[in-house]
């Protein structure tokens, strides 16, 4: 079945609304699904947090079945690893401004 689309695309964030951000995306190819890694953003403008700060999502993750229909998951690194400098980032960013790496797969035998 053939559909058609527009972009930008809206992926399903649950509670959370729509992912209207997923800037310098990074999409990989899984067993079974695709997989979206954003750089640290947002999700839309109403993901603020209680004192209605805007919340910077560490990566970002979605997942889709057909590359059409996206679905926010959670963050690929909600925390930072034990391996990540205090304040890490590139200038004056801290560990919350973070881009996604360049994801890859493999197949070893």
């Amino acid at each position: 079945m053939n559909r058609t689309y527009e972009n930008p695309l809206a992926p399903d964030a649950g509670n959370e609304g729509t992912v209207d951000s997923c800037a310098d995306p990074a999409v990989v190819r899984g067993p079974s699904r695709w997989f979206m890694y954003c750089t640290s953003d947002p999700l839309n403008d109403e993901d603020v947090d209680a004192e209605g700060n805007l919340i910077l999502r560490p990566i970002p993750m979605l997942v889709s079945r057909n590359l059409i229909d996206w679905r926010y998951v959670g963050d690929a690194l909600p925390e930072p690893p034990s391996w990540a400098a205090d304040g890490a980032g590139c200038g004056p960013r801290t560990w919350s401004t973070r881009w996604p790496p360049s994801a890859t797969t493999s197949r070893s035998r």
